[in-house]
């Protein structure tokens, strides 16, 4: 397994945060790979349930399937993910940042994948599936920080 684990502080208390984590519509305008939400029950993120998305991975649409299985509200939310055949786990976790615990969040993002992930035509091998599990990581800590602070 491959685990890729990278955090950032954000200017805005953990309540807002949070909702940017766990409302359809924010999630939606601020994920760099979310493009809609195909049924995402009213309840969501509620262990056992599931929520169903559009993901673009590379320019390719694909659906996406989140199942929570961890939610302690503004602090933890942990999640399976299946984007076709491969799974992945995926961690948010919210503390208040050290400098400024009132003002500033710190959130973190932890995504386990397997060491191979099966493409058409073979299979994206270990340094490939760290190299993107980097970027997904990177890429939605800098989309969730943006979106927070601008609103």
């Amino acid at each position: 397994m491959i685990t890729v684990t990278m955090s950032v502080a954000i200017d805005a208390d953990r309540s807002r945060v949070w909702n940017a984590l766990t409302h359809a519509d924010e999630l939606v305008s601020w994920s760099p790979d979310r493009t809609d939400a195909v049924d995402v029950p009213e309840d969501y993120p509620k262990p056992g349930g599931a929520a169903r998305w559009r993901f673009r991975l590379h320019g390719v649409s694909m659906p996406m399937t989140e199942s929570p299985v961890e939610v302690i509200p503004a602090e933890r939310l942990r999640s399976q993910l299946r984007l076709s055949l491969v799974r992945f786990d995926q961690t948010w976790t919210l503390a208040p940042d050290a400098d400024e615990p009132r003002r500033r969040t710190r959130l973190s993002l932890k995504l386990v994948s397997p060491n191979a992930i099966p493409m058409l035509g073979g299979e994206l091998d270990r340094f490939g599936v760290r190299e993107l599990a980097q970027q997904l990581v990177d890429d939605n800590l800098r989309a969730v920080r943006a979106y927070c602070e601008g609103h």
